[in-house]
């Protein structure tokens, strides 16, 4: 193939993408066309489809996106939520501290940023309300917090970069345990920055609550030690521990008795279309990533950027901006799935680490669900508000957006804070 063809390619596919055609069908148009110009077997490309749903690790999304579900409507939310509470509800802002502690406990269990979202939203925009809190203030600082449900494990962007990246999952996990509880604290203060002048202070804190909480919501804060636990101590796999967070998610919403029969079959069926849309992405990013090979489009590139420069804090800079732009246009798992095959040659060639920098690039990814015109969580806990609109909101999680860039700048200078715990542990 010709190097200028497979450019052309490209072009198709960003056109198509900003044309708002979805992307899984831009992705398999665009390599469509390329076989069909360049008359590459047909069958090839139906391997290719196949083959980029083959791998096992896959399964693990779809069924932490279904335990995520199932734990939102078992009650296991609500109790994660009245356990923050009691633990930091009595500062001046705590109720937005709440919803950052709880979106960072629920994203252990969920492994995704909207779900997230929407489970802690629905509980605390109409609590924070009640407290005189803004309603862009309450819905900025859930949908900001929802970002970390793709950072902190089980976190399903990580697994999609590791299979495309061919690294230990496991590895990318504990990676991302100093990030994702660094990340929560800087959210947190900056929560405590915005609200301790726009909000009375609230409830008075004392240790019969947080024991009383603490009882009555043990078996979901006890959810993520399993999950990840296992995983770390080599008693399951990562896609083993999806099995193990929905069986357990079924249990427990029994147990407390707020899991129906008919909360299981929607639990289902949103988990289906979920993952039927990402299942033709995956499928069809196969066949791209054959297409970028067979044309030396990710070797060229590589050689394009390591010529300008083959320091590493130079080539993230340029990485960082090219996945801010695409952000605004492109969902995280999207960017992940496109990017990644020309990454990580990129990488390779500069003997930079790809368990470090999967870290790094989901962090980047974050930003994307929090920034206009696609930013997922805006338009989640939007549905959760009555008055706030999407700019108001917006404006809100810009201080979110200059802390985690901060914090990716931080470690794209100190990949070593990333690595310390896979080093150690694994």
């Amino acid at each position: 193939m010709e190097i200028l063809g497979a450019f052309v390619f490209l072009f198709v596919l960003i056109f198509l993408m900003f044309a708002k055609v979805p992307i899984g069908f831009a992705i398999g148009i665009v390599s469509l066309l390329a076989f069909a110009i360049y008359d590459l077997p047909q069958q090839i490309l139906a391997q290719r489809f196949y083959t980029g749903m083959a791998s096992q690790t896959w399964i693990a999304i779809p069924l932490f996106i279904f335990a995520g579900t199932l734990m939102g409507c078992g009650g296991l939310s609500r109790r994660i939520v009245n356990f923050s509470d009691a633990v930091i509800g009595h500062v001046r802002g705590g109720l937005g501290i709440t919803t950052i502690f709880s979106c960072s406990f629920f994203s252990a269990i969920s492994g995704a940023s909207p779900a997230t979202a929407a489970a802690i939203g629905s509980i605390m925009i109409p609590e924070m309300k009640n407290k005189q809190y803004p309603e862009k203030l309450a819905a900025g600082i859930t949908a900001s917090g929802g970002v970390l449900g793709v950072l902190i494990p089980p976190s399903i962007i990580l697994i999609a970069y590791g299979v495309l990246a061919e690294v230990s999952i496991a590895k990318l996990f504990m990676g991302a345990m100093i990030p994702g509880a660094l990340l929560a604290l800087t959210m947190m203060f900056v929560t405590y920055v915005m609200a301790r002048h726009t909000v009375p202070a609230e409830q008075t804190f004392t240790l019969t609550q947080v024991f009383v909480t603490l009882y009555r919501g043990f078996l979901s804060l006890l959810a993520p030690v399993i999950i990840l636990g296992g995983i770390y101590l080599g008693v399951f796999t990562p896609t083993e521990s999806a099995v193990i967070a929905v069986v357990y998610g079924i249990i427990v919403g029994f147990v407390y008795r707020e899991l129906t029969l008919r909360d299981i079959a929607e639990a289902i069926r949103s988990t289906v279309v979920t993952t039927g849309t990402l299942a033709i992405i995956w499928a069809a990013a196969a066949s791209y990533s054959y297409v970028l090979t067979l044309s030396g489009i990710t070797q060229n590139i590589a050689l394009a950027i390591t010529g300008v420069s083959t320091e590493p804090f130079i080539v993230l800079t340029m990485i960082s901006v090219l996945v801010v732009v695409l952000g605004c246009y492109i969902n995280a798992m999207g960017m992940v799935i496109l990017l990644t095959p020309i990454f990580v040659p990129i990488l390779n060639a500069i003997g930079y680490d790809l368990i470090a920098f999967g870290v790094i690039f989901t962090m980047m990814c974050e930003v994307g669900y929090i920034t206009p015109p696609v930013g997922t969580n805006l338009f989640v806990v939007k549905s959760l508000c009555e008055e706030a609109d999407i700019l108001e909101i917006s404006r809100v999680v810009i201080p979110y957006i200059l802390a985690l860039y901060a914090l990716v700048l931080t470690f794209v200078v100190f990949p070593e804070s990333i690595l310390y715990l896979p080093n150690r542990f694994l």
